[in-house]
């Protein structure tokens, strides 16, 4: 460790110009000195974009750095036979090279191993910058990958029907979030575990380049037997289209801090289309105001359940004198219905839920920030009317759209 401070790392972007990122990856398989799975993060597109110079950065940050004596012996005795990859072994045991000096092919850089050096800009991994006073930083561009999740046709032997008018929702979604600078990757039409590894990859990505991430869920789901009131988060659960179960508990925990780091100090958005439970939220008359009366007969109902958060989070203070944050700040959800309850959708037009949704954040994310614009969903949704099947009658409901955040900041999006 000591070594890679003062050899590699004063010197680390002309390595990685010159190192042969895929080659080592292949033969670090071969040795065993990687696993199969490790080896298939480093090609997860969400991780490292295909970019060698991401995969060389992680192999000569994280993964090198922390072998066993023996595994990084045979490391260094491989790339020692070959004349191309001999500097790597140079840098790294110096003292089998008399002359000390060695040579880096691509540039001619040239490395001292016993001179010390300003660690310049490599931190540990911490509390990322996150914007100037009440408000999150968003200026890169893009500013944020998306990933969308799509679950239409539900196996026939779950029982579950399927998701008519959920297409549009994605669309809208996609289009939305692509106009206020972001990357979207959609996918249709998961397994619960299907689902469980997307979310498990793309949490645990690079998104060192983006301000924020958001994490759009359509599907069917429930409260789960553990449900109700105090536990919300624990209780919930989204399906796969065979009916597998991915608990929102799980789901939220992939982007914790000691999870996620690359999201550390930046906000993860969650929305979710889906029932909360199987009640109904009729209509109650209020003398103040006329609500604005929606829906019709094409609704879909009940089918479509989803998630939730459990109560408030718990934030402890950190004593350190390191700035820190509790692993679960900067997390906001948006759930298209309060718990317990069932939400709906248009089997042509979509959900209401996404439909207002996506109506706010294009006309109104100049000026307002994200809380205050979902004050405002919540009261477009709340004021539909909803026209319900219930047997041979049409049942009028209602649906209030649920939110929770810890973030600390206001986030403001730009187009």
């Amino acid at each position: 460790s000591d070594r890679w401070d003062k050899i590699v790392r004063p010197h680390f972007k002309t390595i990685v110009d010159a190192f042969p990122a895929r080659e080592v990856l292949d033969e670090m398989h071969s040795l065993g000195l990687i696993t199969p799975s490790h080896r298939r993060d480093f090609l997860n597109p969400y991780l490292y974009h295909n970019d060698d110079a991401r995969i060389t950065r992680e192999l000569l940050l994280n993964v090198l750095p922390r072998m066993g004596p023996q595994s990084f012996e045979k490391f260094c005795n491989w790339v020692s036979t070959s004349d191309r990859l001999r500097w790597i072994d140079k840098l790294l045991r110096p003292e089998r090279y008399p002359h000390g000096e060695t040579t880096c092919p691509s540039s001619g850089m040239h490395t001292h191993p016993a001179q010390e050096t300003d660690m310049g800009h490599f931190v540990a991994i911490g509390v990322q910058p996150a914007g100037e006073g009440d408000r999150y930083d968003i200026s890169h561009r893009p500013s944020s990958n998306i990933l969308i999740i799509n679950n239409e046709r539900f196996y026939p032997t779950t029982g579950l029907s399927q998701r008519l008018g959920t297409a549009e929702d994605g669309r809208k979604l996609g289009e939305t979030f692509q106009q206020l600078g972001c990357r979207c990757f959609h996918h249709s039409d998961l397994t619960g575990r299907q689902m469980k590894d997307e979310i498990h990859q793309y949490a645990i990505a690079d998104h060192s380049d983006h301000d924020f991430t958001a994490v759009c869920i359509l599907t069917h789901g429930t409260m789960g037997v553990h449900g109700g009131s105090g536990s919300v988060l624990h209780g919930s659960v989204l399906y796969g289209v065979d009916k597998g179960e991915v608990a929102f508990k799980d789901l939220v925990e992939c982007f914790y801090g000691t999870t996620a780091k690359s999201l550390v100090g930046k906000p993860k958005l969650f929305f979710i289309q889906s029932c909360h439970g199987t009640l109904r939220d009729y209509p109650v008359p209020v003398h103040s105001s006329d609500p604005t009366t929606g829906g019709g007969n094409s609704i879909a109902t009940g089918t479509d359940m989803a998630e939730c958060f459990q109560g408030t989070p718990s934030i402890e203070a950190d004593g350190q004198r390191t700035p820190t944050v509790p692993e679960t700040a900067d997390i906001f959800f948006a759930y298209s219905a309060f718990p317990g309850y069932e939400a709906y959708r248009h089997i042509q037009n979509g959900s209401y839920f996404v439909k207002h949704l996506v109506e706010v954040l294009q006309e109104e994310h100049h000026d307002r920030h994200l809380q205050d614009m979902m004050t405002t969903v919540k009261k477009k949704v709340a004021d539909e009317v909803m026209g319900v099947r219930d047997g041979v009658s049409r049942v009028e409901t209602k649906q209030m759209v649920w939110s929770w955040s810890t973030l600390t900041k206001q986030l403001f999006f730009k187009s």
